[in-house]
């Protein structure tokens, strides 16, 4: 039997996910796609009480709900608006995740941008509960995509220790320049010395 386990990000990912998001309340998909990650989201945790969804394509959104209605999922708030407009989410975020670049099945000229990315992020750090996580999965095969890849490994790379754990995965023997996750968290209250973004 052929073990694929690293055979790509995804099955990684879904790993992770299992062990990440067991006692998360508040989650953000914050560019949904088609959906997908948000049903694997949603699957890994039993007890969450709102997912908010992002994407600026109408038809994003739409493919999101119709998949996440077809399981019945409750409490889900879908926002056509890009993702560096924080305004909707009123609470404090327990887990965020980021899957850049195109939609899939659609122009692949429409593609996150490397400010809105940046001002998201930065966002998105000052609103996390203590123990948040982060994924963002990057796609430098393309040009935007090696920007955003570029300067978000610059931006979590100079991140205080104190605050935050940050580490990268990525496929190191593949050619045509692989995609690579960065998983950030936000260590806890009792983890060393408080200090201020």
């Amino acid at each position: 039997m052929k073990y694929k386990f690293l055979d790509n990000t995804n099955h990684f990912i879904d790993y992770l996910l299992k062990t990440f998001l067991k006692d998360k309340k508040i989650l953000v998909d914050m560019t949904c796609g088609n959906g997908h990650d948000s049903l694997r989201i949603l699957q890994n945790v039993p007890n969450y009480e709102k997912l908010y969804f992002y994407d600026i394509q109408k038809k994003a959104i739409e493919n999101t709900r119709s998949l996440l209605e077809s399981y019945a999922y409750k409490n889900c708030i879908y926002l056509n608006k890009s993702h560096d407009d924080l305004s909707d989410i009123e609470e404090n975020i327990d887990f965020a995740i980021y899957n850049l670049g195109y939609l899939p099945g659609a122009d692949k000229k429409l593609v996150t941008r490397l400010d809105t990315t940046m001002s998201s992020i930065q966002q998105l750090l000052i609103r996390l509960n203590y123990g948040a996580i982060i994924m963002i999965t990057t796609y430098p095969g393309h040009e935007e995509g090696s920007l955003e890849d570029g300067k978000i490994y610059d931006y979590l790379k100079s991140l205080d220790q104190k605050i935050f754990n940050v580490i990268k995965l990525e496929f190191i023997n593949q050619k045509n320049k692989p995609c690579k996750t960065y998983i950030l968290e936000k260590r806890s209250e009792d983890d060393g010395e408080k200090s201020n973004l």
